[in-house]
């Protein structure tokens, strides 16, 4: 089976013999689960085996080493929107208590890969985080791993918007973050979030959670680029330093953000400038505004900021070479940190 071109006519051949090994409960169960995940990954040519796996679902047997429920819904899991039709069995075990964590687990990546082509997917994933299912380590993995499932849903998770606001002010980090990233996930639905995002660039306590507010600010439309814009003149520098590498990863970019990158690349704090210049040269790809930012920088006594402004400038390709005299001139610097950056920059440059 390892050999099998998955979308090829003899793997459409061989459904059938691997329903049989699926069926055949007197095989081993590891032999039973490896033809299941072979349908899985076939797709579209092995529907006819969603209904066998919903039957599965239902099998709570816990006296063997893998869960045959669980590697029914991994093979599920694979099949994606195709297995839709999963989506109530899935539910079920889902919410079931008295199923084990990882029958539990396994049914949300299936809900999750199903997705909106399933009205009911995205609501099971939901009641699963709405529902006091206790404090213990599981039932945060399995709200955790629901919200993780709703960003790979997309678009199609808008219903769980208000949910994922909600979750912004959890005490967990971690489950402020995966939402963070889901409501950048679904995108533009996300608009509402805006204000919720912005405070967590701005307040929250952890690094990484301030990370993915300001990431998905850039993907949920007007509202988002317009609070990034704002935020480009919080008196915090982190916060504006995230507002400037957020506004270089908005994909449809506007005046009103290149104006705003503008203005950032003359603010007091070396690191902001530089972002800012990242994101103009991403977004515009205009070098000339930006290398005076990029050679200045080249100076800074910071390490890791001479790098990021060496980083820049080898990038920017055949436009660096306007640089070379500057180059050339810090290349004779007294200070060594300077003139081995300008020398390392003038040779990448050359070459």
């Amino acid at each position: 089976m390892k050999s099998l071109d998955f979308q090829s006519a003899a793997a459409a051949e061989a459904v059938p013999g691997l329903l049989l090994l699926v069926r055949d409960q007197e095989l081993p169960w590891y032999t039973r689960k490896q033809a299941a995940l072979t349908l899985g990954r076939i797709g579209e040519h092995a529907e006819s085996a969603v209904p066998v796996f919903r039957s599965l679902l239902a099998n709570d047997d816990r006296s063997e080493p893998a869960s045959t429920a669980a590697w029914a819904a991994k093979a599920i899991a694979l099949m994606g929107p195709i297995a839709a039709k999963a989506t109530p069995e899935l539910a079920t075990v889902l919410h079931d208590k008295s199923r084990t964590h990882v029958d539990r687990l396994s049914c949300v990546e299936a809900l999750a890969r199903i997705g909106g082509a399933s009205d009911h997917a995205v609501a099971a994933l939901l009641k699963l985080i709405e529902t006091d299912i206790g404090h213990t380590h599981e039932a945060h993995e399995l709200q955790a791993a629901a919200v993780d499932g709703l960003a790979l849903v997309g678009p199609q998770a808008s219903p769980a918007v208000p949910m994922l606001i909600r979750l912004t002010s959890d005490d967990s980090g971690p489950l402020r973050k995966k939402s963070a990233v889901a409501l950048g996930a679904i995108g533009p639905p996300s608009g509402i979030a805006a204000a919720s995002l912005a405070e967590l660039v701005i307040f929250d306590d952890l690094q990484e959670v301030r990370e993915a507010a300001a990431a998905s600010l850039a993907t949920i439309g007007d509202a988002g680029t317009l609070a990034l814009r704002k935020l480009l003149s919080d008196l915090d520098p982190s916060v504006r330093r995230l507002a400037a590498i957020s506004l270089g990863t908005v994909l449809r970019t506007n005046d009103e953000n290149t104006e705003a990158l503008h203005l950032a690349l003359k603010d007091e704090d070396t690191s902001v400038r530089l972002r800012a210049a990242e994101s103009l040269w991403n977004t515009t790809k205009y070098a000339e505004e930006i290398l005076p930012v990029v050679l200045e920088t080249l100076t800074s006594e910071d390490r890791q900021l001479r790098i990021g402004a060496y980083r820049l400038l080898v990038s920017l390709g055949p436009a660096a070479k306007s640089a070379i005299p500057d180059l050339q001139r810090l290349a004779e610097d007294e200070r060594p940190y300077v003139q081995q950056v300008a020398n390392k920059a003038l040779m990448e440059i050359d070459n």
